[in-house]
């Protein structure tokens, strides 16, 4: 008869029931029967068990007459059986054999067998679920704006293109009108502001170069721009920001004093390691530490500003004492040499259950047969907390 009803099992897996019904349940072995109600699904689960074993080696006595005398091949499971039959069915005996992990259990429906089975392959009708989720680990899934100027590109193509007899598309080039060349009053005004702003002699602040070229061309205060410069927006407010030495063409970092006495919780983990700014993943080997301490915190259920369990506080403390290293660390800006004959890039990966990541390295050979190998960039991502298997 129809039914609507909820199951959810492990996993929160759950599953929908729209039948029900009766049915009669016959011993093979005496005169037990018994009429119960079953929630109708099409499938129970996988085939148990799993492999074919030969129960020959489970030595079970011959006079025992099991309720499932196949018990051994793997099978459909047909009915699983609620806990208002199972104690109904049970029946006094019960023994193990040579103390093994073989129990033999007494049922009015014959004896049964009970035994620890390991398997280790898994199954899921799914796969193709999992296969997506693996290249969407940690993915934003964002759908980019256009702009009006892309709008109108996006337009201009639907409404102009053709085909010509060789199947190729054709789309006139969208031009788009010089606004200073077409209005005249705004070309003069243009014209008049530039011509004022080299004549007052405004300078430059907060600009700096390292090539000569650029450095006789424009008036730099030596007063207003210093020679290290701060790469990136707000750096007062990071926790570990990148500096550029433009004497030495160097990327450095520094890190803001944090007190490692403080009491630790979340809160205070989170918004220090958020502010971690360090685009091209040149310290990749240490940020996944952080990340992989943050994946700790949200497994620990903990609130927000409850002080972490001492093993977490130990971690924390120890990547605050080796944070601070950072400061000596310098990495050569340029990653080409100049007047290169030979660029390779070159490519590694690798993963653990903790994390994964890659980075990329470039060589170069110039002309006076000089090479250098340098990091290029780099990223990692923490793994899933819910780990998938493959087979």
């Amino acid at each position: 008869m129809p039914a609507n009803y909820s199951i959810t099992g492990v996993g929160q897996a759950t599953s929908n029931v729209n039948y029900i019904g009766e049915i009669e349940l016959f011993s093979n072995n005496n005169a037990y029967h018994a009429t119960i109600s079953c929630l109708v699904l099409p499938k129970i689960t996988e085939i148990l068990p799993m492999t074919y074993f030969d129960k020959s080696n489970l030595k079970i006595p011959d006079n025992i007459r099991l309720a499932d005398p196949t018990f051994n091949q793997p099978g459909n499971i047909d009915i699983l059986l609620g806990a208002n039959i199972f104690w109904e069915l049970l029946c006094v005996g019960q023994f193990q054999l040579n103390n093994t992990r073989l129990t033999i259990q007494k049922t009015r429906l014959g004896w049964i067998v009970s035994v620890s089975y390991f398997n280790t392959t898994l199954k899921n009708d799914v796969l193709n679920d999992q296969l997506v989720k693996f290249w969407q680990i940690e993915e934003v899934d964002f759908k980019p704006a256009l702009s009006k100027a892309e709008q109108y590109c996006e337009n201009h193509f639907l409404n102009n293109f053709t085909r010509n007899d060789k199947g190729q598309f054709v789309v006139s080039i969208p031009f788009k009108n010089n606004v200073i060349q077409g209005t005249p009053n705004l070309y003069e005004d243009h014209k008049k502001f530039m011509n004022e702003y080299e004549q007052l002699g405004f300078e430059l602040r907060k600009w700096l170069t390292n090539k000569r070229e650029l450095y006789d061309k424009f008036y730099i205060n030596e007063n207003l721009s210093s020679k290290i410069v701060q790469l990136g927006e707000n750096e007062a407010n990071k926790t570990l920001g990148i500096l550029w030495n433009a004497n030495q063409d160097n990327i450095q970092y520094t890190i803001m004093s944090i007190s490692e006495n403080s009491i630790a919780s979340k809160r205070v983990i989170l918004s220090i390691i958020s502010q971690i700014f360090d685009p091209l993943g040149l310290l990749g080997p240490i940020i996944i530490t952080a990340k992989i301490l943050l994946q700790k915190l949200w497994q620990e259920k903990i609130s927000w500003d409850e002080a972490i369990p001492q093993n977490l506080q130990t971690i924390w403390s120890q990547f605050l004492v080796e944070l601070t290293a950072i400061n000596n660390i310098s990495i050569p800006r340029q990653a080409v040499l100049s007047e290169y004959v030979s660029i390779e890039l070159h490519g590694f990966a690798d993963a653990s259950e903790r994390a994964y990541g890659c980075c990329i390295y470039i060589r170069c050979v110039n002309s006076s047969g000089y090479y250098s190998s340098r990091l290029l960039c780099a990223k990692s991502r923490v793994a899933l907390i819910k780990q998938l298997y493959f087979t």
